[in-house]
């Protein structure tokens, strides 16, 4: 019996997901990508691997998160940016977590044909 590949079956449920959550109901966008993220990050037995900072891109957006953070002294709605700021930081988490396990994707042309698939009906849905 083969192994099953846990990142290719998250990754196959974001991109048939994602789209039709997309198209029907914006507002739970995020639900897909934080559970998906949350059950990589939970299988990774090695959690220091997600602290490293692989590009420069990636220490940008990690600066601005920062500043983001710092700006929490001086505003004067404390309690929605402390929100904003919380938001900007879960999706930032999540996507550095799938970042991280895409390169485990074993198949990619199944992945996109279920992301293709996905935007297909939904919009034939849609329409």
């Amino acid at each position: 019996m083969e192994k099953i590949n846990i990142t290719n079956i998250v990754f196959s449920f974001l991109s048939a997901s994602i789209v039709p959550i997309a198209i029907f109901v914006p507002v739970g966008l995020w639900i897909p990508l934080v559970l998906s993220s949350l059950f990589l990050f939970l299988n990774e037995q090695n959690k220091t691997i997600y602290l490293r900072i692989s590009s420069n891109l990636e220490l940008l957006l990690l600066l601005f998160i920062v500043y983001a953070g710092l700006s929490l002294l001086w505003t004067i709605n404390f309690s929605y940016a402390k929100e904003f700021f919380f938001h900007l930081l879960v999706l930032f988490l999540c996507f550095k977590i799938l970042i991280v396990h895409s390169p485990q994707i074993t198949n990619l042309y199944k992945i996109k044909m279920l992301l293709y698939y996905s935007f297909n009906l939904s919009s034939i849905i849609a329409i």
